[in-house]
């Protein structure tokens, strides 16, 4: 009953320009809901990693990460891409510091960040991606640093800075 499903591809600017989306995943929405207790909450893909890393680091707060899995269990591809994230924190500051799991997802990310679409399509995820015909949203979700946008969850709404109420 939706106008639209989750690949990234359906969501082109002419279809959602100037629109207000309704989007619910099997677990980002839950992780988003699991931290709105939290002072700011940025919303964090390979493609926007640089953009939510720089944002980051203007707060000059310390950062939690939270993945958000598939089905309450493990997921490569998120904590690859948190991985990468607590990385780049850490070398841009050159200060903080890394609980164990942090530094698990930081090994993970230097096995994989050569080749993330790769990474990607070798995940079960993936795999159950290419199997429908969906292999090009890979492609398109390994596109690091591709979009400049750091969204924020803000009122149980996801929204770029500029549209935040000041």
């Amino acid at each position: 009953g939706f106008d639209l499903g989750n690949s990234p591809a359906e969501y082109t600017a002419d279809r959602i320009g100037g629109k207000t989306v309704i989007l619910s995943t099997t677990n980002g929405t839950r992780a988003l809901a699991r931290a709105e207790s939290a002072v700011s909450i940025l919303v964090l893909a390979l493609t926007n990693l640089s953009a939510v890393c720089d944002a980051l680091l203007a707060q000059n707060r310390p950062v939690a990460v939270l993945c958000s899995g598939r089905n309450g269990d493990f997921s490569l591809e998120d904590t690859v891409c948190a991985g990468l994230l607590a990385e780049k924190l850490v070398a841009a500051s050159n200060a903080g510091e890394l609980n164990p799991g942090a530094e698990q997802a930081v090994e993970l990310a230097r096995a994989h960040k050569s080749n993330l679409l790769g990474m990607l399509r070798s995940t079960p995820h993936g795999q159950y991606l290419q199997s429908i015909g969906f292999g090009l949203d890979l492609e398109y979700c390994a596109r690091l640093n591709a979009s400049t946008l750091a969204p924020v969850l803000r009122d149980g709404s996801i929204v770029l800075p500029s549209t935040l109420a000041v």
